[in-house]
C-alpha cells in the first residue's frame, strides 16, 4: 500500500475517488472542502493499492492532533466498494503511522460517517476504533425521517400547518441572491438572539458553496404576502436530504411557517426518491447539552433518533 498525502496535482485523484466511494457524500469533493481552506492546515491522505487510489482520509492538522476533517460535520475513511475489514484496518494502521512519523501528531479525533449516508453497509471503521481502544468523546443527536415509513406528523404540528394555511403562508424554492440574503438575515438574527452565535458560513461562503453545487444546495422559504418569514437550506447528498439550516423570525414562528415548509418538503423528498431526510442535530458542547424544544419539533415532523459520533485514539 502507498500512502500519499493530498496535494493540488491530485485533486482530479481525489475527486474521483469520491464519486466511486459507497460512502462518501459531495462535501467531500475538493470544491467543497477547500472553500474554507485558509483556516485549516490540510492533512488528508490517498491510499493506494497496485497504483489503484482504493481510499481516501480527509483530515486536517491541528497542533499535535489530527482530525477528520476539522472543517466538516462528519469524515472518516472514504474507500471503494471492494474494500473490506482487513484493508480497511491497514489503511487506518496506515494513517496512523504516517500522522505520528511524518507529523509528530499525538492523536486522531475521528468522525465516522453515519450510517444514513451509505451506499451499502460500511462502518468497518467502527470496529477499527473499538480493536484499537478509541474513546467516544462526542454524541451529537439528530433527528431523522425514514422517507420509505415516515411517521405521521404529531397533533401540535398538525395544528401548526392548518394554522399557517389559514395565514396564508405559501412555500416554494428560493431564487437569486436577494431570496438568500433576506434568509440569512433572518438566520442570523435568530443564532444570535436565541442561542449567541452565528452560522457556520457567510452569506459570502455559501453563495459559494451553491454556485459550486448547484444541484446539491437548495434554499426553502415560507412566505406571507411573498416576504420569506421563515426558510431551510437542504444539502442533497443523493441518498439523504439534509437540512443544514432551518430559521423562522417571529412572525414565521407566531404563524406556524416552518410547520407548512416542511409537510411540502417532506413530500417533495419523498417524491424525488430520497431514502432519509435528516434535520441534524439538536446538540451543542459535543452533545454535552441538547435543545429539548428544537428536538421535540423535530420529532414532531417524524424524525427519530440518528448519532453524529465523534472518536479520540491516542498514540502517546
Amino acid at each position: 500500500m502507498q500512502v500519499i498525502r493530498y496535494e493540488a496535482a491530485l485533486r482530479s485523484v481525489w475527486d474521483d475517488a469520491v464519486t466511486a466511494s459507497g460512502n462518501a457524500t459531495f462535501l467531500f469533493y475538493r470544491d467543497y472542502m477547500e472553500y474554507h481552506r485558509d483556516r485549516f492546515e490540510d492533512a488528508s491522505l490517498l491510499f493506494f493499492v497496485k497504483g489503484k487510489c482504493l481510499g481516501l482520509l480527509p483530515a486536517s492538522l491541528h497542533g499535535r492532533q489530527v482530525r477528520s476533517h476539522g472543517g466538516l460535520t462528519y469524515g472518516g475513511l472514504l474507500k471503494s466498494p471492494q474494500v473490506g475489514y482487513t484493508l480497511t484496518a491497514a489503511m487506518l494502521d496506515a494513517a496512523a503511522e504516517y500522522y505520528t512519523r511524518e507529523l509528530a501528531a499525538e492523536s486522531l479525533l475521528y468522525k465516522p460517517l453515519p450510517y444514513i449516508y451509505m451506499a451499502y453497509p460500511a462502518q468497518e471503521d467502527l470496529y477499527w476504533l473499538f480493536s484499537r481502544q478509541a474513546t467516544l468523546v462526542s454524541r451529537g443527536l439528530s433527528a431523522t425521517i425514514d422517507l420509505d415509513h415516515p411517521l405521521p406528523l404529531s397533533k401540535l404540528r398538525r395544528r401548526k400547518t392548518a394554522k399557517a394555511l389559514r395565514s396564508g403562508v405559501a412555500v416554494r424554492r428560493g431564487q437569486g441572491d436577494d431570496d438568500w440574503r433576506l434568509f440569512w438575515d433572518i438566520l442570523t438574527e435568530v443564532l444570535a438572539t436565541r442561542h449567541g452565535c452565528s452560522p457556520v458560513h457567510s452569506l459570502s461562503e455559501i453563495r459559494v458553496l451553491k454556485n459550486a453545487f448547484p444541484e446539491r444546495i437548495s434554499l426553502h422559504l415560507a412566505c406571507v404576502d411573498h416576504r420569506p418569514v421563515a426558510g431551510c437550506v437542504g444539502y442533497d447528498t443523493g441518498r439523504v436530504m439534509h437540512v443544514q439550516y432551518i430559521a423562522a423570525n417571529a412572525e414565521g414562528r407566531n404563524c406556524g411557517a416552518l410547520d407548512s415548509l416542511f409537510e411540502q418538503f417532506i413530500e417533495e423528498c419523498r417524491h424525488e426518491g430520497k431514502v432519509f431526510l435528516d434535520f441534524g442535530i439538536s446538540t451543542e458542547r459535543n452533545g454535552e447539552w441538547l435543545n429539548e424544544g428544537l428536538q421535540f419539533q423535530k420529532e414532531g415532523l417524524g424524525g427519530r433518533a440518528t448519532c453524529y459520533d465523534q472518536y479520540l485514539l491516542n498514540w502517546k
